[in-house]
């Protein structure tokens, strides 16, 4: 996960705490999808970050395993790194 979308998911969940506190306050009933939707949040932020798999290189599509990646290409900026689709439990 990317420090984008951390970050947006951190305000995901001030924003939701923020708006169950004030409805509280004021007595007003709100779906527990707001609870529901915190925890989500909550989770997807502990989530170990991914290393990739492999990289791939932009113009030619040619494609590096992760494990030779640094003693091989030395990080150049031509690559994109490729990720294992994670599984939906």
């Amino acid at each position: 996960m990317n420090t984008q979308t951390q970050e947006a998911l951190k305000m995901a969940i001030k924003a939701l705490q923020n708006i169950s506190k004030s409805l509280t306050e004021k007595q007003v009933w709100f779906s527990s999808d707001v609870y529901d939707a915190m925890q989500a949040c909550k989770e997807a932020l502990e989530q170990p970050a991914q290393e990739p798999v492999a990289w791939m290189h932009y113009k030619d599509f040619t494609i590096v395993m992760h494990d030779v990646w640094e003693e091989l290409l030395d990080g150049k900026n031509d690559w994109y790194p490729l990720y294992m689709e994670q599984s939906q439990s």
